[in-house]
């Protein structure tokens, strides 16, 4: 615990000092657009949100949504960025009858390092990132590899990946307790698993200041997670659009 507040102090006191000797020029920009995803949870449909864009990227610095993120280094191919990030799994048990009985799972905030690489129009990406809150207690680390492909009108970037959840992770999500079993719904406990995935980025310019983008991600899951009584799918489709100007 100790250690999650001090990630959380030191992260906050660079992004704020930061944003607030903003001389570097950042680029704001304001919009609107739609989140959603499928659900690999029994019975459970499929959620669309709309959310309001509020982006803001700096030299340093940057916000994007429910993630903020400052680069400590930067050496123009690599970078190292301390970053927080929104975790949006979970559920009420409400949400379906067949999670009667369920404690709900809750939302979180995830924080940690990023380090990149570009080498001509690919990049590669590792990610770990810990739960900060002490929801689950647990943390995930991720590698991607994406190939940037830019023109006149815009962006387009698939990436294909694999990430790594913890077993407390994968427990407090998709676990039963044995308090929660009852005899349609046995005691599970998971373990670690990898989940492989595939995306896509694309953003396409009306004009310099006007874009509509896409962020677009399949991600498999494996026994570890597919096995538990409480999931019935074992590939979650998700992603967000928008249009957003650019101040």
């Amino acid at each position: 615990m100790q250690k999650i507040k001090f990630f959380i102090v030191t992260f906050l006191t660079i992004a704020f000092t930061s944003s607030a000797s903003a001389k570097e020029g950042g680029v704001f920009s304001l919009g609107v657009g739609v989140v959603g995803s499928t659900q690999i949870y029994r019975d459970m449909d499929a959620k669309v949100i709309p959310i309001p864009f509020v982006h803001y990227s700096g030299d340093k610095f940057y916000f994007r949504g429910l993630q903020m993120g400052y680069k400590i280094y930067d050496a123009k191919s690599f970078e190292v960025t301390l970053f927080a990030e929104g975790r949006m799994d979970g559920y009420d048990a409400d949400d379906s009858a067949y999670f009667r009985g369920m404690d709900d799972r809750k939302k979180s905030i995830d924080g940690g390092l990023r380090l990149s690489k570009a080498i001509q129009n690919f990049k590669t990406t590792i990610d770990f990132k810990h739960d900060l809150l002490g929801v689950y207690d647990g943390f995930e680390s991720s590698l991607k590899l994406s190939y940037i492909h830019g023109g006149r009108f815009g962006m387009i970037t698939p990436s294909i990946g694999v990430s790594y959840m913890s077993e407390n992770l994968t427990d407090y999500y998709y676990g039963v307790q044995k308090s929660e079993a009852t005899t349609q719904r046995s005691a599970y406990t998971s373990e670690g698993s990898f989940s492989p995935f595939l995306g896509v980025m694309m953003v396409y310019r009306f004009t310099p200041n006007l874009s509509a983008m896409a962020n677009l991600k399949a991600s498999y899951f494996a026994d570890e997670i597919t096995n538990s009584p409480l999931v019935e799918r074992d590939i979650k489709y998700g992603g967000v659009v928008g249009i957003s100007y650019r101040f």
